[in-house]
């Protein structure tokens, strides 16, 4: 008979084989082509909108490979959009922030690592005595009987 720590080892062995198989049986991923298209649209889009009366109603062109500024809202015009961003970049967390929150949670992530990273068995035994008579199944005048789970 083999000593438990060689049948560890033969086990630990043949995972180590089952997960180098795997990673050489693996399929032949090659990524799609690239679209050949220029556009997004089937037939050119035109030079300018259809007008129209009222504010705001006035034709726009279509401008293709114009820069687009990093404050692009002010292109609008809107104060209050201008102060919705304004006050959604002040209370928007700072790099050293996000890098301090990426820290608590790989702290938290080995803390439970037990818990978290390696598998777990749970199992449970009980035993119970039952009787069942003839009157369950049918038949009452049938003898009772006793039986264990």
């Amino acid at each position: 008979m083999e000593s438990s720590s060689l049948i560890v080892k033969k086990a630990f062995v043949l995972l180590l084989w089952i997960v180098a198989v795997g990673c050489v049986v693996g399929p032949d991923y090659r990524p799609p082509p690239a679209p050949g298209v220029q556009t997004y649209t089937e037939k050119p889009i035109p030079e300018e909108t259809v007008s129209a009366p009222g504010v705001g109603g006035a034709a726009q062109r279509f401008v293709d490979g114009g820069d687009i500024p990093a404050q692009w809202w002010t292109l609008f015009h809107s104060e209050a959009l201008d102060r919705l961003i304004r006050r959604a970049l002040a209370d928007s967390p700072t790099l050293a922030a996000a890098e301090a929150a990426l820290r608590e949670a790989r702290e938290n992530l080995r803390a439970r690592a037990g818990t978290v990273i390696y598998p777990s068995v749970d199992g449970s035994l009980s035993a119970a005595r039952r009787k069942s008579s003839g009157a369950s199944s049918g038949l009452p005048d049938e003898f009772s009987s006793t039986f264990s789970l």
